[in-house]
């Protein structure tokens, strides 16, 4: 379990901080510096059906560059066009004023960090909900 004083140490990190131990997961590398942008700093890694998902971070001084909004999403996926990286995408940060796990999962600042709840189980979330879409999808392609 994380200890208040842990998560007061996720909270007071830089940007640059918080990438490395984002990337420190295992599950997301860094991408070139070219590659990157103002949100986008990454993309997955591991099993086959999330490697090469775009990651991203809105993270700031204050609560509002900690905060995904339409326009925070919007430039996000500007970036990810440029990268030609894969949607849905993983998006870390305090909260969201916007949700649409069809284009992005919210990987919410400290909490995402908690041993009980941390990224490895989400991305096992993000594998099933793929499966729930396809078949969902195929579905609707053979009643239709």
């Amino acid at each position: 379990m994380t200890s208040p004083e842990e998560i007061q140490t996720i909270l007071a990190m830089s940007r640059e901080e918080l990438i490395q131990k984002i990337v420190s997961t295992g599950f997301v590398e860094r991408l070139p510096p070219a590659q990157q942008g103002i949100y986008l700093f990454g993309k997955t890694t591991g099993i086959e059906k999330q490697r090469g998902r775009a990651v991203c971070l809105a993270w700031g001084e204050t609560m509002a560059e900690c905060r995904i909004t339409e326009e925070v999403l919007t430039a996000a996926e500007r970036e990810i066009g440029k990268a030609g990286l894969k949607i849905p995408f993983l998006f870390f940060g305090r909260f969201a004023t916007i949700g649409c796990k069809d284009v992005f999962w919210l990987f919410q600042i400290p909490w995402i960090f908690l041993a009980n709840w941390g990224i490895p189980r989400t991305f096992k979330r993000m594998v099933s909900h793929d499966h729930f879409r396809v078949a969902q999808w195929i579905e609707e392609e053979e009643a239709g």
